[in-house]
């Protein structure tokens, strides 16, 4: 069934690229690296960067801080040490470059790095804990690293930074040697000391995890979305042909043909009645006029028959429409109209039969002036029913079902109307409707709901 479609263009398409999140860790138990490295010039002598491990810690936890010092002189440097830290939140914990604490309180062997030592010179113990190298070779580059524990977590983040100082012998042939004592900052980058509580939420409230985040979320939601939007409309394209054509050829036709017996007969059932009860002669022109509304109810019943052979049920907008649809035409056949008994079913059976969509209502004139016998027969009984309690009631019924299907019919075409139509229903309409509403509570909302957005013009 082709039931609450809508139908508009899709420009959704499946997103190409997705951002990956992956979250980097280390030995230090480090959340997520927050690289930045020191700006300088390639050319420059000596070359110093930092880095850190993450930039968010809970309080009492390590941050892992990183410098390496590149000496791209000519000449060594000397007393290579640490001599600032400025780091708010974060105070020192462990310090990785005394090659006698490597083993132990870092954890890490030292390699083969730089020995530190002046040529022809063992290294000698070091009075000063912050002395990074005393004697950093030309050409030679130093990596060293230290923890810091956050301590402070109602600071706001902040950036860290290292001086790094050493000295320089111009002029070694000299007896007095001329020395150049230098300096550089580090910036080592932002981080934050957070209580251990809010770790997670202040991790997941970053920029760089939530945009991303939100972007992958977006993309899977849109993708998602444009994929189903993307098959509605396979589906309402594909079926919207089929049910077009079934609306043209069959539905339209057989409302057609109702509207006209609807019309009919309402010109004449209350004169009928009125006469009837007062035993005076119903005027030649009303018969005739019965006449032609019972060829045209006939002929509805023709196109009802022939909807189902060729369409096999009502497949139109709305499931409340399509199943008031058929409660309607029940109650007209089952109850309202002279098909009670098996005989009349099968008179009507024989008279559907000998007629087809082109069939005129001169032929069909004829054909009962002919006195042929189920279609006589069937005459007498349909002049009998007019004016009738059971007539006035199926009238209601008839209109009802045709203020419907031409309302969804009509509603198939939305985009070509450019908007909604209001559904023009009658009061004896509406009556008839919630009359064959009535046993379930459910729907009975559900119609009261489908006429209100009808007849108010809201599709």
């Amino acid at each position: 069934m082709l039931s609450n479609i809508l139908y508009r263009s899709n420009k959704l398409r499946r997103l190409l690229p997705f951002l990956v999140l992956t979250t980097s860790f280390c030995a230090c138990s480090s959340d997520r690296p927050a690289t930045e490295s020191d700006k300088q010039m390639d050319n420059a002598p000596v070359v110093i960067s930092g880095h850190l491990s993450r930039d968010v810690a809970p309080e009492g936890e390590p941050i892992r801080f990183w410098i390496t010092i590149e000496n791209r002189s000519g000449a060594a440097l000397q007393n290579v040490r640490l001599a600032h830290l400025d780091t708010p939140g974060f105070k020192s914990a462990t310090e990785c470059w005394d090659r006698g604490t490597l083993n132990t309180a870092c954890g890490v062997s030292p390699g083969s790095g730089p020995s530190c030592s002046a040529p022809g010179q063992l290294p000698h113990s070091r009075n000063d804990e912050f002395i990074l190298c005393d004697y950093l070779r030309a050409g030679e580059s130093l990596s060293v690293w230290g923890d810091l524990r956050a301590y402070d977590p109602s600071l706001p983040p902040n950036r860290l930074y290292a001086v790094v100082s050493w000295n320089v012998v111009l002029n070694p042939q000299s007896s007095s040697s001329d020395i150049a004592q230098s300096s550089k900052v580090v910036s080592f980058g932002t981080a934050e000391a957070v209580s251990p509580s809010l770790h997670w939420l202040t991790w997941l409230a970053k920029p760089e995890v939530t945009i991303p985040a939100a972007l992958a979320f977006l993309g899977f939601y849109l993708t998602s979305r444009g994929k189903k939007s993307e098959e509605r409309n396979n589906v309402f394209t594909a079926m919207l042909s089929s049910v077009h054509e079934a609306a043209m050829h069959y539905h339209m036709p057989m409302t057609s043909v109702l509207s006209a017996a609807i019309n009919q007969i309402d010109r004449i059932s209350t004169v009928v009645a009125a006469a009837r009860k007062k035993n005076e002669p119903i005027p030649v022109t009303h018969v005739e006029i019965a006449r032609r509304g019972f060829y045209y109810l006939t002929m509805f019943h023709w196109w009802q028959r022939r909807v189902f052979q060729k369409v096999g049920a009502y497949q139109l907008k709305s499931r409340e429409g399509e199943r008031l649809l058929l409660f309607l035409a029940n109650k007209h056949r089952n109850e309202l109209y002279p098909f009670s008994t098996e005989a009349a079913l099968r008179r009507l059976d024989v008279i559907l039969g000998q007629l087809n969509g082109k069939y005129t209502l001169d032929e069909f004139l004829k054909a009962l002036d002919s006195n042929q016998a189920e279609l006589k027969t069937a005459w007498d009984e349909f002049y009998i029913w007019v004016g009738t309690s059971n007539c006035d009631k199926d009238l209601a019924c008839l209109d009802a079902f045709a203020t419907i299907m031409l309302y969804e019919v009509n509603s198939l075409h939305l985009l070509w109307y450019k908007g909604p139509q209001a559904m023009g229903l009658s009061n004896r309409a509406r009556e008839a409707i919630f009359e064959v509403s009535q046993g379930n509570e459910y729907f009975v909302r559900k119609v009261e709901e489908y006429l209100s957005n009808a007849t108010s013009g809201e599709n």
